[in-house]
């Protein structure tokens, strides 16, 4: 099995291609390029609708493994865990 510490100093000790050095400007010359108000009016609507609707349904999706019982603690620790609580007893 080879030694993986020693393969990423050997990968890490490697000069970077010369490609790299220019993605970068590339990647934004081409991205800046583009406009959403340059689509047809269809596609946009389409698009805000398919983002609404998955919106709906992601909140309308049950939210599992938790009972409604547990209380909310949204400070820290639940209050029946506090020191105060546990040194009563029952």
């Amino acid at each position: 099995m080879p030694d993986l510490d020693l393969l990423l100093r050997h990968l890490g000790e490697e000069a970077a291609p010369d490609q790299l050095s220019s993605i970068e400007a590339r990647v934004l010359n081409r991205v800046s390029g583009h406009s959403f108000e340059q689509e047809p009016l269809r596609y946009r609507v389409g698009a805000v609708t398919l983002a609404l609707l998955m919106g709906v349904a992601g909140g309308m999706l049950p939210e599992g493994g938790r009972s409604g019982n547990d209380p909310v603690a949204p400070f820290g620790e639940a209050a029946n865990l506090a020191p105060s609580t546990l040194l009563v007893g029952s």
